[in-house]
């Protein structure tokens, strides 16, 4: 595997999927690599259960906080990285948390049993 240290990215091959930069190295497993992007309401989720399941994360917020204050924290978005030797079991989890669009999620339903 490779790493991109411009945008913190695992890649298979060169050049990076995300970026584009070519000069990519190979990868360790403490490197800090790319999961996600959240909301402020997301992110406090996808925190919970990265931290009740012992994965250490950086979540970075996108607009700083000048514009945070300015704005308010609604408009936050957060970018969260996991080490490598983590990012599997990270990638499990935020499947399971936040199905990819258009699969369905099935709920099962409470029957009243008598």
């Amino acid at each position: 595997m490779l790493y991109c240290k411009d945008c913190k990215t695992a890649a298979s091959e060169s050049p990076c999927p995300r970026c584009g930069n070519s000069k990519l190295r190979a990868i360790e497993e403490t490197d800090l690599v790319f999961l996600t992007v959240k909301d402020v309401v997301f992110a406090g989720m996808l925190e919970d259960v990265l931290a009740d399941n012992g994965i250490p994360y950086k979540a970075k917020g996108m607009l700083g906080a000048g514009l945070s204050v300015k704005l308010g924290t609604v408009l936050e978005r957060y970018v969260f990285y996991v080490p490598y030797s983590a990012h599997e079991k990270a990638e499990a989890l935020l499947e399971e948390l936040f199905p990819p669009e258009g699969e369905e999620v099935i709920i099962a339903e409470e029957t009243d049993e008598e």
